[in-house]
């Protein structure tokens, strides 16, 4: 038959266009969603470029004559959807192998959307509908293989159906039944007024309802309330405008000349601003319309092509699959519905899902019919809405749906059952992103509660991850995203540790870099890797995002010719942190470590909303780790009084440090062949902090570092200060130490203490003037104590204003910007030289009285090498 091309209608599809539907809008919805003008999707056509030669896809002479048509922009189908095409197709296949074999194909309802999550995230209509025939063919293949040619005809005639079966003993596992079917009853946010409100409390249990009258107290209630769905009446309020008049409620549209009702009507004010403000704060959240619709079905003088089919009155309307209309109510009523007009400009400003027309609440209809079709219709939307959010998340997480069958025949009901058993959950990463996004198996067991210390950090931690869990519980506060968080402090403080915590607490994805690993020897390989991991981090969102030692690339930028590389990768980690593409779709959260904060530059520290030091972890915190250490080794025989005492000698110590000397004590009692007891862990406490212990010296060499080692300690004694041991066994550079005992909550400190301490640093000294006279007592092992004191005395002048002659100002300010020495300098040297003087003078006077105990001391020590504090009681008590 021969047709004229003007009564032709000719169709063109093509996937072109990614840059409108594969990116969301700055609220997080699908861009398909977002109602583009035509003119806008013409142009994202004639800007597609072929990837084979660079040229245009669509010639400028084609997109001028696509012009002329309708562009249509289908959204992407979710997981309902995509079900239903299961469904449809398992049908259809068993009704082209019903043919063939006479049998009658059924399967439960569960069956096809255990396809649906079986194929994972990237599942579209054409694989599923070939997923789905192959899966009815393939079964009925594997079973008929058990047997023979001829065997198989026999057994096949044992039955007269075949049927697909989910067995209730898998679909109530509980790991499984989540997949499937939500366990609470549906929970609703009804905005409506105060007796629509009132009526659904009373007579509608079934639904939890949460109640708000207004945009404010929506708000609250989805900051601590987890509802499914919000219920809105647009014309909530609409009675509240003017004094009671029925033109203040409502503006009959007909005598203004209008037959729709315009979304932009004053008597919608209150509705409106409750829609804008649940489009704006909670973009994911569902908003369904509810539409009162006035009469019942049937009832004369309504349209009888827009009747419902359905015996009661209520109907569920979904933007993305609905009916093909709802009841238009007549007269007076019309206040309450929702007309085509309204509900699609709602749709289309992206702040409505779906719309919910029903009777229920009427003067026309408060009867057991319309309240339980209205019941079944909210249920079925959260039901909906439940198996799209397992399956976001299933895809989040790239999980997928896997399972085993079994066939047998039922010679009584004459079916062969097929069973899908063994369900489970299994990782389906990207292959470009295995080994890239840390899996189930791979995120570490470490939690917050074992990592010792660090209470600010974890604070803040805890917020991204309380805020990755409760995103609406923020967001009703008008609170954005985490950016994210920096770690900063000495090396060993638990910063990786606390990165590891986050990944064992949250249940979003995890991606870790070292910003080490961004610069290669490729031109441009930096700011590329650093968009990669971006965009990893962006298709598993909400996620985080871990660098470490972000210092590498993150220094200050010079603009000099060096450097070019790492300064380009910082670019890029700038605007993937702040830039435009930051701030759509689920957050990604950037958690980045450094032991060099101070050399960062400004613009990185500014991405991040807190910049948090990691510090060396106190006395019960060490106490903590110890005891946890000791107490998953069970052959162990350390003792708690030691324990204590490590815990007051490793001042400054970190975490990594104890594990070192854990550590060590360990190796060396498994190479003595036995447990560790105090004596081994004090030993490998020793050499982690201060060093492999030397040689013996010659007999004079000892006893001079015995008198200088003993110098020190009695003139601590003296002040109050008790040390907790002395040695004159050499470690490191030391030929011998005396430790006092830590004073870390100290802040502030007397003029006297600071002498007390210069005086201390000089026992040695004096020591050994007191026993080889002023000549023969100078020797070269004064050099550390000489600093010590030396730079404790120049900071009581310059610092902290203790000197009389020089007055109270700092004279570090003096100094110049260059860092050469201030025109104060040579009175800060004498006077700080003057202190350091009358210090020493001070202990040769005090040794000199206490002459005996120094005697005491020195034999001891020369007897025993080392002394702690009980037994330097007994000789200076």
């Amino acid at each position: 038959e021969d047709v004229s091309f003007r009564d032709t209608i000719i169709i063109f599809t093509t996937n072109a266009g990614r840059s409108l539907y594969e990116n969301p809008n700055r609220s997080g919805i699908a861009a398909a969603n977002a109602g583009y003008h035509k003119q806008t999707i013409l142009s994202a056509l004639a800007n597609e470029k072929n990837p084979a030669d660079g040229r245009p896809a669509f010639p400028p002479a084609i997109c001028s004559r696509l012009a002329q048509g309708y562009p249509v922009m289908f959204n992407h189908l979710d997981a309902n959807e995509l079900v239903r095409i299961a469904d449809a197709e398992m049908r259809r296949t068993g009704n082209l192998l019903e043919r063939q074999y006479f049998k009658a194909f059924g399967h439960d309802e569960l069956v096809p959307l255990a396809l649906v999550l079986r194929q994972g995230a990237r599942v579209d209509a054409r694989q599923l509908r070939s997923e789905a025939e192959q899966f009815v063919k393939a079964e009925l293949f594997k079973f008929c293989s058990l047997f023979s040619g001829q065997r198989a005809e026999e057994v096949l005639e044992e039955a007269d159906r075949v049927q697909f079966t989910l067995p209730d003993s898998e679909r109530q596992r509980p790991e499984i039944a989540e997949l499937f079917q939500p366990t609470d009853r549906p929970a609703v946010l009804l905005a409506a007024d105060e007796g629509f409100i009132e009526l659904c409390c009373r007579q509608v249990p079934e639904i939890r309802w949460v109640a708000a009258r207004s945009p404010e107290e929506a708000a609250e209630q989805l900051a601590v309330e987890e509802v499914d769905l919000v219920l809105l009446d647009l014309w909530m309020g609409a009675g509240r405008t003017g004094g009671g008049a029925e033109s203040a409620e409502w503006i009959d549209t007909r005598s203004a000349g209008f037959d729709h009702v315009p979304l932009a009507a004053r008597t919608l004010d209150l509705g409106r601003r409750m829609l804008r403000l649940l489009h704006e704060r909670f973009p994911q959240m569902p908003v369904y319309l509810l539409s009162l619709a006035g009469e019942p079905a049937g009832q004369q003088g309504e349209p009888t092509a827009r009747r419902p089919t359905s015996i009661f009155q209520t109907i569920a309307m979904d933007a993305r699959h609905g009916e093909s209309g709802w009841p238009e109510p007549s007269g007076k009523s019309r206040r309450r519905a929702v007309d085509d007009e309204l509900f699609l400009a709602c749709v289309r400003a992206g702040g409505a899902r779906g719309l919910v027309a029903t009777n229920f609440g009427t003067p026309a209809a408060i009867d057991e019919a319309s309240r339980q079709q209205f019941v079944a219709a909210l249920r079925e939307i959260a039901l909906r809405l439940y198996r799209e959010r397992v399956a976001r998340r299933l895809a989040r997480e790239r999980k997928a749906l896997v399972f085993e069958t079994l066939s047998r025949i039922d010679p009584d009901r004459r079916v062969l059952e097929i069973r899908l058993r063994d369900l489970r959950l299994a990782r389906a990463v990207d292959a470009a992103d295995v080994g890239e996004v840390m899996s189930e198996t791979e995120r570490p067991a470490t939690r917050f509660a074992d990592v010792l210390g660090a209470t600010e950090a974890k604070k803040a931690l805890g917020f991204v991850v309380d805020w990755l869990r409760h995103p609406k519980r923020y967001a009703a506060m008008g609170l954005r995203p985490p950016k994210g968080v920096l770690l900063t402090g000495p090396p060993g403080t638990g910063k990786t540790m606390l990165a590891r915590a986050v990944a064992g607490e949250s249940d979003c994805a995890f991606c870790q870099a070292s910003a080490t690993s961004f610069v290669t020897i490729w031109q441009g390989s930096g700011p590329q890797n650093v968009r990669d991991l971006f965009q990893r981090a962006r298709r598993y969102a909400p996620a985080i995002v871990f660098i470490d030692e972000i210092d590498a690339i993150g220094r200050q930028r010079t603009g000099g010719p060096g450097g070019r590389a790492e300064e380009e990768t910082l670019d890029a980690l700038l605007v993937e942190m702040d830039g435009f593409a930051a701030e759509s779709g689920p957050p990604v959260i950037v958690l980045a470590a450094t032991n060099l904060a101070e050399q960062l530059d400004e613009a990185l520290k500014r991405r991040f909303d807190r910049i948090i030091e990691v510090d060396r972890p106190a006395r019960a915190d060490r106490l903590e780790y110890l005891r946890r250490a000791f107490e998953k080794r069970k052959n162990s025989k350390v003792s708690a009084e030691l324990l204590q005492r490590l815990a007051e000698q490793s001042a400054g110590m970190t975490i990594a440090n104890l594990e070192r000397v854990v550590q060590e004590a360990g190796v060396t009692a498994a190479q003595e062949g036995r447990p560790i007891d105090d004596a081994l862990l004090e030993d490998a406490f020793e050499r982690i902090r201060m060093g492999e212990a030397k040689e013996t010296p010659d007999p004079e060499t000892l006893l001079r570092i015995a008198r200088h080692e003993a110098g020190h300690t009695v003139i601590a004694w003296l002040g109050g200060n008790r040390p907790y041991q002395v040695t004159i066994v050499g470690r490191g550079a030391a030929g011998g130490y005396m430790e006092r005992k830590p004073e870390e909550e100290r802040i502030i400190y007397t003029k006297a203490e600071l002498e007390q301490r210069i005086c201390e640093s000089m026992g040695g000294r004096a020591a050994e003037i007191v026993c080889y006279g002023s000549e023969q007592g100078l020797s070269s092992g004064v050099a550390s104590d000489l600093q010590h004191a030396t730079q404790l005395a120049v900071r009581m002048v310059s610092d902290f204003a203790m000197d009389d002659q020089i007055g109270h100002i700092a004279l570090g300010e003096l100094a110049g910007r260059d860092g050469t020495p201030g025109p104060m300098s040579e009175q800060v040297a004498r006077a700080a030289e003057r202190i350091v003087k009358q210090q020493l003078e001070r202990a040769v006077s005090l040794l000199r009285e206490n002459k005996p105990q120094l005697d005491r001391l020195v034999e001891a020590l020369m007897e025993k090498d080392r002394l702690t504090e009980p037994e330097l009681a007994d000789l200076l008590d």
